[in-house]
């Protein structure tokens, strides 16, 4: 193997250690992963296909559908067949986004192990705590190889493989925005002699294509017909929504870049710095950054770095599409600023090492965090089966300082009582918010329900228990010593019916 594939194996090995650890810490499901798991244990995926049918996740039916059938055949578990293909799916976005560096930027070759690695640190990939984002994330990777493919083969069949893959990368909504301007990109002489204009214009038809029939002949349906819905920007509250989801992608996009410009300043002065932040080639990954945060900022939605509730929430699962791009930006601009620099290989590996961090610590305290939430669910579902009273049919609310985040969703938390409990005739809510809300459970099971996949009735049951918690250490910091340090005990538990 060349000096230049050791670096990319060594930048994929210690890039992937960031994402998968957090993931295998007291493994479980969260979030909407729960129906996938759910659907896929009692071998019925109807309900999950009602679900997603509504919500225009069609093709993310058709995973699942393959996922189980395979671990069926290998005698695995759905989740952990999953967690192997949401791995598989980051790194593949790595590799590509490495391959666009040295292939379409013309990056030398030891940046392509340096794009990958801030690719993996990027913050996103925590949120494979939840199955529902696997397809998302295997989207990205897989448009971004078929692109590649579409765009630089020679070969006919690998070509028509490419725009077969660029099909599939599309299902992911954002990706129709973003794969076009990765085709652009990719249309350097160099990397594909000449020819990519022309078949960068098939993949924009596509996009079109795809994204009018979605909205023409498959429009979301009840209670999702107003999911991703584009914010009029001539309101007062579409300027305002806007100016607030710019703010929050631009506060991601920044930490990095200004951690490069403070290091080229203290190496190279400001000279290196003007003379890189002028430069061409910064053109096409800012257009490819932007490509993937604009489809997220027309309907509303927005991730940043602005507290820590926001970094261990869900919010990051919306820029999927952003980190090859703003990868790609960070070392082109790291290359062009080493350009003036005296000693540009200590510059390299300093503002290379400072941009990993800067990523790398939000995407671990959210990973650690989510770990930290699954082990609380496993020590409150043993507390309560060691509690010496029955819990009747009905509303159970658990309330108690402490209880960590990300906060549980009416659906997540009655998927952990069945899967943890064997119950299906509780109405779980757990948090501190719960106490003292009026919540009315659900008559029936109807699969069709968001919230009642799980929930089987109570059988007329109004009984309501109420248990408070005493709880410590399930934070990111106790999680990375292995929950060193966690306690979770029952206060009080009381019903009445």
């Amino acid at each position: 193997m060349s000096d230049r594939g050791v670096k990319s194996v060594w930048a994929l090995t210690f890039g992937l250690a960031l994402v998968v650890v957090p993931l295998l810490m007291w493994p479980g499901q969260m979030y909407d992963g729960g129906r996938m798991s759910l659907a896929a244990r009692e071998n019925d995926l109807s309900g999950f296909w009602l679900f997603a049918g509504r919500a225009g996740w069609e093709a993310q039916f058709g995973l699942l559908w393959i996922e189980n059938l395979l671990a069926d055949l290998l005698g695995v578990e759905f989740r952990a067949l999953d967690l192997v293909v949401g791995v598989f799916a980051v790194a593949l976005v790595a590799w590509e986004t490495g391959r666009i560096a040295e292939g379409a930027l013309s990056l030398p070759s030891h940046f392509r192990a340096a794009t990958m690695l801030v690719t993996l640190a990027f913050p996103a990939w925590q949120v494979l705590a939840s199955s529902i984002h696997t397809f998302h994330v295997l989207c990205v990777g897989v448009g971004l190889l078929g692109v590649r493919y579409f765009v630089t083969a020679s070969s006919p069949a690998r070509r028509a493989t490419g725009f077969l893959l660029v099909i599939v990368g599309m299902q992911l909504s954002s990706s129709l925005v973003l794969l076009p301007v990765v085709a652009l990109v990719w249309h350097n002489p160099t990397a594909c002699r000449s020819r990519g204009v022309g078949r960068s214009k098939w993949v924009l038809l596509a996009s079109i294509t795809l994204f009018l029939g979605r909205r023409i002949l498959f429009p979301n349906e009840e209670p999702y017909e107003d999911y991703n819905v584009f914010i009029n920007p001539f309101t007062s509250f579409g300027v305002r929504d806007y100016a607030e989801n710019v703010a929050g992608f631009f506060s991601l996009i920044i930490s990095p870049l200004a951690l490069v410009m403070l290091v080229g300043f203290a190496l190279g002065g400001r000279t290196a710095v003007s003379s890189a932040v002028r430069s061409r080639t910064l053109i096409g990954p800012g257009l490819m950054t932007v490509g993937g945060v604009a489809p997220y900022v027309l309907v509303g939605k927005s991730a940043n770095f602005r507290g820590f509730d926001e970094v261990v929430d869900w919010l990051f699962r919306h820029t999927f599409t952003m980190g090859p791009g703003l990868a790609l930006l960070v070392s082109t601009l790291v290359f062009e600023t080493s350009l003036g620099v005296r000693f540009s290989r200590r510059f390299v590996t300093i503002a290379t090492a400072a941009c990993v961090l800067v990523l790398a610590v939000p995407s671990l305290v959210g990973g650690l965090s989510k770990a930290g939430r699954r082990h609380f669910e496993i020590d409150l579902a043993a507390a309560l089966l060691s509690a010496s009273v029955d819990l009747p049919p009905g509303r159970v609310v658990v309330s108690g300082e402490g209880v960590p985040i990300p906060k549980f969703r009416p659906d997540e938390a009655n998927w952990w009582s069945w899967d943890r409990l064997g119950r299906r005739d509780l109405w779980f809510e757990i948090g501190p918010e719960a106490v003292g809300r009026g919540v009315e459970i659900p008559e029936s099971g109807d699969r069709s329900e968001q919230l009642d996949l799980v929930f089987e009735g109570a059988d007329g049951s109004t009984c309501v228990t109420e248990v408070e918690l005493d709880i410590s250490g399930y934070g990111p910091l106790s999680t990375l010593k292995a929950g060193a340090g966690s306690h979770l005990s029952i206060r009080s538990m009381s019903t009445t019916c």
